[in-house]
């Protein structure tokens, strides 16, 4: 028979997951409002209480998947001076990596598993696995082979050492982190040289993720023949 600490554990599982579908539909349904603009208007004007929401929003978008993280690296730049801005989007990169990992320990890794594994890239995440936690982790966001949001779930399911994703998942993070949050200080003007700069880095990091895509592919691929 339950008792009421189980029976409190399993309402409050209930809960959690009917205030996620309605988060979820919420951001489906006004997802051309989530917008830089969008989400710098109905900040609040006092900067703690805006960095409170920023917060929020990155927690959001952790359980959500719809939200993309750029857009909520580039409103801080516009909300907060660069090095505020800069403290936010760190506290905020943490908690994209650190929520979907501590949700992927309370749910069936056997169902998580079976998700990943029907993805087009599963194969060669799957040899990536064999790398120690902090690489995997490291690699993975590099690379974009899975949603940030899955990977931290999946690393979660399949208990990779919580310290090692961590730091692998903040320095696979960091780098775009850093060009989107420079970025959004300059998007009411682009043409100046320093959000040209910092696309540039930003294109730089992109073409890095292709060159490391196709490599980990080709010696995938060797190790299978």
């Amino acid at each position: 028979m339950m008792n009421a600490k189980q029976f409190i554990r399993r309402a409050l599982v209930v809960v959690a997951l009917a205030a996620w579908i309605v988060l979820l539909i919420f951001c489906l349904k006004n997802r051309d409002q989530i917008t830089v603009d969008g989400i710098v208007r109905l900040s609040p004007t006092n900067s703690f209480l805006a960095a409170m929401m920023m917060l929020c929003l990155f927690a959001l978008k952790s359980i959500t998947v719809v939200v993309w993280g750029a857009l909520l690296y580039a409103a801080s730049a516009l909300l907060f001076p660069l090095p505020w801005a800069l403290i936010v989007n760190l506290a905020g990169t943490l908690i994209m990596a650190e929520l979907p990992y501590y949700i992927g320990t309370r749910i069936d890794a056997k169902k998580l598993r079976a998700r990943i594994d029907s993805h087009p890239h599963a194969a060669l995440l799957s040899s990536l696995r064999g790398q120690n936690g902090l690489s995997f982790s490291f690699l993975s966001r590099m690379i974009a082979l899975v949603p940030g949001d899955l990977l931290g779930m999946y690393c979660g399911a399949v208990r990779v050492r919580f310290s090692e994703y961590m730091l692998g998942s903040f320095l696979g993070m960091l780098p775009s982190m850093l060009t989107f949050t420079w970025m959004g200080g300059y998007i009411a003007d682009p043409t100046s040289p320093q959000f040209l700069f910092s696309a540039a880095l930003q294109v730089a990091l992109s073409v890095a993720s292709v060159v490391l895509y196709f490599a980990f592919r080709r010696i995938h691929s060797k190790s299978k023949a």
